[in-house]
């Protein structure tokens, strides 16, 4: 096998784990100034809350809330990639473990290509229990309604609430509120599932190292070349 493929896995996998890593490491900072904001938060009067909420809170429990998502798709997309590469060079002939990267990834998609490789049967399960749980159960599914709806309020604060119901009769309505999302439960959610982001990443390394093991086997057992060198990827 040429030089080349190996080179641009390296180059790939090398710097999507840093900035995984790093990202990672975002969101444990993030809960940990969270807690830090918390004693003072409950310290204050209603307007001195409400000022740490709109300045500092809300908008790192947003950042906070909706991390696992996002690195449960980062995650995703980084497997997918390196499985495309790979079994392109391994198993060239297998249409269905193919992916060039483009068009929508979606789990499905991911699990196809990544069937041959042991550690991303790990990953999956891992990738599935991000943004699942308490995390969407405890907040009513802030990251998801930040997003796409109407959120509960972060520590201060009634959400307004309609709700419809089908019967027989017809269509009703009702109107209620929501109590505010406690600050205390935003930090108890997050550090769940920081540490099941923790064991998704630790399964994307072990991925990429046997994905890397794999295609250096495969080089040293394929016959040396002579000529032009092949750019092809």
């Amino acid at each position: 096998m040429p030089a080349f493929p190996m080179m641009m896995f390296h180059q790939t996998a090398s710097d999507t784990l840093r900035e995984l890593s790093n990202s990672t490491n975002d969101f444990r900072r993030w809960i940990n100034m969270l807690a830090a904001w918390e004693p003072i938060y409950e310290a204050c009067d209603q307007d001195e809350q409400l000022s740490l909420l709109v300045e500092h809170i809300a908008p790192l429990s947003a950042l906070t809330l909706g991390a696992p998502q996002a690195l449960r798709g980062r995650m995703m997309f980084a497997a997918a990639t390196g499985c495309g590469h790979a079994n392109y060079h391994l198993s060239s002939t297998r249409s269905d473990l193919q992916w060039n990267g483009s068009g929508h990834l979606s789990m499905s998609i991911a699990s196809r290509i990544g069937q041959p490789w042991a550690n991303w049967r790990r990953l999956a399960p891992v990738l599935g229990d991000l943004g699942r749980g308490s995390i969407s159960e405890d907040t009513d599914d802030y990251r998801n309604q930040r997003e796409h709806g109407h959120p509960r309020n972060i520590g201060m604060g009634l959400t307004a609430l309609i709700s419809v119901t089908e019967s027989a009769g017809g269509r009703g309505w009702s109107f209620g509120s929501r109590e505010a999302i406690p600050l205390e439960t935003v930090i108890n959610v997050a550090e769940g599932q920081h540490a099941v982001v923790v064991r998704a990443y630790e399964a994307l390394c072990d991925l990429a190292h046997e994905q890397f093991e794999a295609l250096m086997e495969s080089g040293r057992n394929s016959p040396p070349r002579t000529g032009a060198i092949d750019a092809e990827i």
